[in-house]
């Protein structure tokens, strides 16, 4: 093999090692400003982010959201949002596309990890505006 071929199969190697990251479990813990929140305002600012986010509900339990996120009909990813007193949590079911690698820890393309972490986000903005308005 030539070194241009060797030198190319690394850095290939690499792009896509570069690519997989662990997966991230997005935790917001509650303080006292939402302790006066009752866990149907809490699954309503939860429905809120995800339509905001172009996140689908799939299905609502009372202390959790499954929704599912079908980006451009390529990549899908399927998550599971807990929520209780002490906080919110979103958590890896499912994906397709997105370069799962089961492990210790479990691998997922980067975008995975956007994706969550901007649904966290928009999650805690509308617990804020939840709070504002009860006031």
């Amino acid at each position: 093999m030539s070194r241009t071929a060797s030198f190319l199969l690394v850095l290939i190697f690499l792009l896509c090692a570069a690519c997989a990251r662990p997966i991230q479990n997005p935790t917001i813990d509650f303080d006292r400003q939402y302790a006066a929140l009752s866990p149907e305002k809490v699954q309503e600012a939860i429905v809120q982010a995800c339509v905001y986010e172009g996140w689908t509900v799939q299905e609502r339990t009372a202390s959790s959201v499954h929704a599912a996120l079908n980006w451009k009909n390529k990549h899908f990813v399927d998550v599971s949002i807990h929520h209780d007193a002490r906080g919110v949590t979103i958590r890896y079911i499912a994906s397709r596309n997105m370069d799962y690698k089961a492990g210790n820890p479990p691998r997922i393309h980067n975008q995975y990890n956007k994706w969550v972490k901007s649904l966290a986000d928009c999650i805690h903005g509308y617990l804020d505006l939840e709070v504002s308005q009860a006031s």
